[in-house]
């Protein structure tokens, strides 16, 4: 028997949803360690994440709805400015 991983499972969806919930209500503004997106990613909120200036992006892959260029382009921009990035 072979075992395949599903990412879009509900239940797994939800597993994810509820370890990124730990993280809302955290500061994001400048001297923030890690900002958390939870609703949307786009170029302006990446833009405004990289204003705050935090340590560290944790981000949900869903909110890129299957856009690969804006998640590379972010990736980059992260990396440029010396952000971790880390996409659940």
């Amino acid at each position: 028997m072979k075992l395949h991983f599903n990412p879009n499972q509900k239940h797994q969806l939800d597993a994810v949803d509820a370890v990124v919930r730990v993280f809302e209500g955290q500061p994001a503004g400048a001297g923030a360690k890690i900002a958390v997106a939870l609703e949307r990613i786009d170029a302006a909120t990446v833009k405004d994440i990289l204003m705050a200036g935090p340590g560290k992006v944790i981000t949900l892959d869903r909110l890129f709805q299957g856009n690969d260029q804006l998640k590379t382009n972010t990736a980059l921009q992260m990396g440029d400015a010396g952000v971790g990035f880390e996409v659940v």
